[in-house]
Order: structure tokens, then sequence, then C-alpha cells
């Protein structure tokens, strides 16, 4: 059974990670929030219909019921009122609303409706036999960051409004901030303009938190709140920096592989090769070898001859004598004519008998 072997060569593999980079750097960036801590005293956002009793560290409500401890609430202020309503008009993508639960036997129902979208809820304000303080008295979430939504709230026994939290979209070109003195905050448009408010509007990083004290839950300063912003834009920016520049790296290397195969097609074309494409290679061809006309260094011997043997011929292998040649002595003579049997035995071996 024949096997099937996939190959990757290295221009497919740089190319799928350059689209996997690009992939990564044009994905969708969630939008951060940020949650705004209103206070009941905003009357920008809050409107209340009727005989409402506004407490502040300047002003007590001697003839009301519900008489909270202001070291427990926010900005030690609250709204009490009982069988009237109010509203809060917002604009954001989620909206809170804070109050006090009252002791039982002063407590009543409070009834939230809201428009685009449609939603109706109730809040019984009893703690028992004491004040219950961050109580979240109504909720919505998911909403249309473009779209101003009022909340109205009809009461049927005494309650108390504390405070309320938007949560907004940081993308948007208004930013909120807040300042440690008696002016109160400021919202900066885009144009850099700024103009007070005389609210307490602070930033907050969770709407669901619950503290106590007169500072308020959620509260953070304005370096706080530009510092996000900044650190946001400062990390989007070397994300994207280090996202070319692996770009960059990536095409480089394609590059330095692809440049010796171009030097060697021009030395190749340069030296005057050209046998197929140069994407794969030259063929090379051996030469066909006739076997009979090739020389042959050895000679063929035939089996049935016999064997000859080589020859010495005595008179050429030694010089001619000289006359000049000086006498030789008889020792030399014998000596030579020793060496000269020793030679014709060698040459002539002797007779089979």
């Amino acid at each position: 059974m024949a096997s099937t072997t996939a190959h990757f060569s290295m221009p497919h593999l740089t190319y799928a990670i350059l689209l996997l980079v690009l992939q990564l750097l044009l994905r969708p960036v969630d939008a951060a929030l940020s949650n705004l801590t209103i206070d009941d005293t905003n009357s920008i956002y809050w409107s209340f219909s009727g005989p409402w009793d506004p407490v502040t560290p300047t002003r007590a409500c001697a003839g009301c019921g519900s008489k909270p401890d202001p070291q427990q609430t926010f900005n030690s202020t609250w709204h009490v009122g009982t069988l009237i309503s109010g509203s809060f008009s917002f604009q954001g993508v989620a909206v809170y609303i804070y109050g006090i639960d009252v002791p039982a036997d002063q407590a009543g129902n409070i009834s939230f409706t809201m428009k685009n979208p449609s939603i109706s809820s109730f809040h019984y304000g009893s703690a028992g036999s004491g004040y219950g303080y961050n109580s979240l008295f109504f909720t919505a979430t998911n909403l249309d960051a473009s779209v101003i939504g009022p909340s109205n709230g009809l009461r049927r026994g005494d309650a108390v409004f504390d405070y309320a939290q938007v949560s907004q979209d940081d993308s948007s070109s208004e930013i909120i901030t807040t300042s440690s003195g008696s002016q109160g905050p400021t919202v900066t448009s885009g144009t850099g303009s700024a103009s007070p408010l005389n609210s307490s509007i602070t930033s907050s990083s969770n709407p669901a938190s619950s503290s106590h004290g007169n500072t308020g839950p959620l509260n953070s300063t304005s370096s706080s709140h530009l510092a996000s912003h900044t650190g946001k834009i400062v990390g989007a920016v070397v994300g994207a920096i280090t996202g070319l520049a692996l770009i960059a790296v990536l095409v480089f290397i394609l590059i330095c592989r692809r440049r010796p195969s171009l030097i060697s097609m021009r030395r190749l074309e340069s030296e005057g090769v050209s046998d197929g494409p140069r994407r794969y290679g030259s063929i090379i061809r051996p030469f066909p070898l006739d076997v009979d006309a090739a020389p042959s260094p050895y000679q063929k011997l035939d089996p049935d001859s016999e064997p000859q043997l080589p020859t010495l011929d005595i008179n050429h292998a030694l010089p001619p004598p000289s006359s000049q040649a000086p006498a030789s002595s008889p020792v030399v003579t014998a000596e030579l004519e020793e060496r000269l049997r020793n030679l014709e035995r060698a040459t002539f071996p002797p007779a089979y008998s």
C-alpha cells in the first residue's frame, strides 16, 4: 500500500506566519469601560418630584423618620421621601442605583420603570431593625450607549436614595475628571476645554462593590483615570510596533533564503548552462560506453595454448668487451661466471623426469 507524504516549503510556512500575525493585529479590541459614581445631589442626573428632603452635612432633617448614619453614606448626603416619585437620566451601557434600606416599620416598595429597553422592577427597602447601606435598588445592563435612558421610581413608603453608578465607554470623546478641592469635577471635551460642574462625580472601576464611609464606595482621582488611558494607548502602540517588527524580520529571512538561489541561477547563466527550468535543476545524462571499441591493456589468453616463458639473450645482457677495458683478475672472472650460471638456472628450469 502506497503512502502519501505532505511536504511544506519554507516560503509557504513564512506566508502562514505572516497571515497569523496580521489576524492578531487586526482583531477587534474590546472597548474599556469606566464607571461614574453620581451623588444624589447632582441635579444633572437626578430629578426629584415632590416634597423630597435632601440631607447634607450642612442641612439636617429634623422631621424625617429615617435618620441613617452620615458616616456610612456616600458623601454624607441622601434624599428621603414618601409616596413621591423621581427620575434618573443617564447615558451609558449599564446603570446601578443604590440607596439605604430603613427599618421595617418605615420601609415601603420602590417601583422602577425604564424605557428603551423596557424594564420594570421593584425593591422592598427594609433592613429589619436597623439600616442597610449601599443597597442595590435597581440595575440594568447591556444598554445602548448612544441612548439617554431615564429611570423613574415611585415610592410607596419611606426610602432613601444615596448614589448611582453609570458604566460608560472610555472610547467616547468626553472624559470626566475629578478634583479633591471644593470646586467639584469637570467635564473635558475632545477639544480640551473644561467647564465646572456643581456635583460630586467620581471615577471608579467596580460597579457592584460596597464600602462604607463618607469618601464613597468607589472614589478615584483624575490622575489614575488619565493614567489608565495613557497605559492603553502605550500598550496599543507597543503592540503595533512589535507586530510590524516581527513582519519585517520574517520578510528579511525570506529574502535571505531566496538570494542564494538567485545567485546560483545567474552563475549558471553566465557559464552557458541551460538545460531545463532553473527551479528543478539540470539533468545529467551519461554517455554510452562501447565495450568492443574500448582499448584493453590486457591480452586475451587461449586456454589451449602452452604458456611461454620469457627468454634471456646472454649476448645482449652484457655489453661487448672493449679493447681498452682493463684486464680483469681471475677472481672477478670467476664471480661473473658464477652469476651467469645462477641466472641460467633461474631462466631455464630443470626438465621433468
